[in-house]
């Protein structure tokens, strides 16, 4: 198929790796973890004292270990999802702090928030995992993520996300096995969960995303490993720099994953972004940062590692005609890129807000992405040569067999989208797509109902969540 973007060639890809090489050996990553360090000196890596130094050989060894494709296991097994190879699987942004509820005001987002927000996620069949979406206000840093996993097992039955290490334990509770089973799953290709980390740009990996890197591969957890440069703040200004600085912080973070468990279960961060100069802030619905993401997608596919990218972002403050752009902008070229796990929808104002009308006008756009994806067949039923001679010149297929027998499934029928003629427009109520949004959100949150867990599994999470400093707060959810 013609294309006119212009993709890299081997020899960028190539320079790219023997780039982070050289630094990786030259200059080494830097590791605040004391047990991190403790495993690299174990297994004959030179230090000096929080810095790492690499062999292109010891680099070599832990890319032979990954896996090139894996499942993530759902509660209900028909959910549970394949990631790497040419799959695309989609989930909702992370860490907004504040919210546009459904009657336009920018408040902080709450628990509440992050309840509803995972029955319109279960509703909708365009998310097939979870992530963290809000940060709540009324719960403490430290407990809120151990919150939402523990309320994404009350509601949702589609893969979790653990971002926290105290999760762990809560995920072997519902599946009821230990972290021996799970990892040793893991090495054959079934992860019981999934999350993130984030390398700290430039060549660094704080102790905390240390632990949570090494527990979760223990674990048998997919971990995301997602520096997340900013071009000219802690990346080079250039792309190809920045390309070259996020591989070598892969590749450090990587190299750890597979000494703490080999063929552990890793995706390549694709989530670059620029910096604009006029403010310092990440510009994520730039240009140049779907350039970056297509970059990273190939250094992924360079070295047959699955790949994770944020999709869907928008630096406009608006559900606008500038955040449609942006966000339909990013969702095509992941898709063209062929990032298999994308997380950002219903997210807006560079990472910060939420907003669930944004949520249904993203899943809207992503059903216009895979139509856009799906291949040609010229059958001779769909090639339709004989229908064309039936018909003849001037006639009419309105009518025809054929076209009862293909148009709802050759044609998307959008939910949202308008395409009303303007006249049927104006005298309706001239409804905007958002509007239509914001009443299919109230009708889903108001009809939504959901199984309650078995009752005993009920008690073991509860008892777990109590443990680990929820207390009182979850005694009175999901009675």
């Amino acid at each position: 198929m013609y294309d006119r973007f212009l993709a890299m060639q081997k020899k960028d890809l190539d320079i790219i790796h023997a780039g982070s090489l050289e630094i990786l050996e030259q200059t080494g990553m830097w590791f605040q973890s004391a047990e991190a360090l403790g495993l690299f000196r174990k297994h004959g890596f030179r230090l000096e004292d929080e810095r790492v130094y690499f062999t292109q050989a010891q680099i070599e060894t832990a890319l032979k270990h990954t896996t090139s494709e894996f499942e993530v296991i759902a509660p209900d097994p028909t959910k549970s999802i394949h990631i790497g190879g040419d799959s695309m699987v989609y989930s909702t942004s992370a860490s907004a702090t504040r919210i546009l509820d459904l009657s336009g005001k920018v408040r902080p987002a709450n628990s509440r928030d992050y309840e509803d927000a995972l029955k319109l996620i279960q509703s909708l069949d365009t998310i097939n995992l979870l992530f963290e979406y809000v940060v709540p206000e009324d719960l403490p840093q430290k407990t809120h993520l151990l919150w939402n996993l523990f309320a994404q097992m009350h509601i949702v039955s589609k893969p979790f996300s653990c971002q926290t290490v105290d999760g762990i334990g809560l995920l072997a509770e519902f599946y009821d096995t230990d972290t021996t089973k799970m990892r040793k799953s893991a090495k054959k290709g079934l992860a019981y969960g999934i999350t993130f980390i984030n390398t700290l740009s430039p060549l660094g990996l704080s102790a905390e995303e240390s632990k949570k890197l090494t527990e979760c591969c223990k674990a048998g957890i997919a971990v995301a490993l997602s520096p997340m440069v900013l071009c000219g703040m802690t990346a080079p200004c250039t792309l190809e720099g920045a390309l070259v600085q996020n591989n070598t912080e892969i590749l450090g973070a990587l190299v750890l994953s597979q000494l703490v468990s080999p063929g552990a279960p890793v995706l390549y961060g694709c989530l670059g972004a620029v910096t604009n100069m006029r403010n310092m802030l990440a510009s994520v619905g730039a240009a140049e940062s779907r350039l970056f993401e297509h970059g990273a997608a190939q250094m992924a596919r360079y070295y047959n590692l699955p790949s994770r990218a944020i999709a869907g972002m928008t630096d406009s403050n608006e559900i606008d005609y500038q955040a449609g752009a942006e966000s339909m902008l990013h969702y095509v070229q992941l898709a063209r890129s062929g990032v298999n796990a994308m997380t950002g929808l219903g997210g807006f104002a560079n990472w910060t807000m939420a907003s669930f009308e944004k949520l249904l006008l993203d899943a809207e756009s992503l059903a216009y992405v895979k139509r856009l994806l799906r291949p040609y067949d010229f059958s001779p039923d769909r090639a339709a040569v004989e229908v064309i001679r039936s018909v003849g010149p001037r006639g009419s297929y309105i009518l025809e067999e054929h076209t009862l027998e293909h148009f709802r499934s050759e044609f998307y029928d959008a939910k949202l989208f308008d395409k009303r003629p303007y006249d049927a427009y104006a005298a309706e109520g001239m409804e905007s797509c958002r509007q239509k949004a914001n009443k299919k959100v109230c009708d889903i949150l108001e009809n939504f109902s959901y199984k309650p867990l078995e009752k005993s599994l009920d008690k073991r999470l509860r008892t777990y969540c109590e443990n680990h400093g929820l207390g009182d707060f979850i005694k009175n959810r999901f009675n």
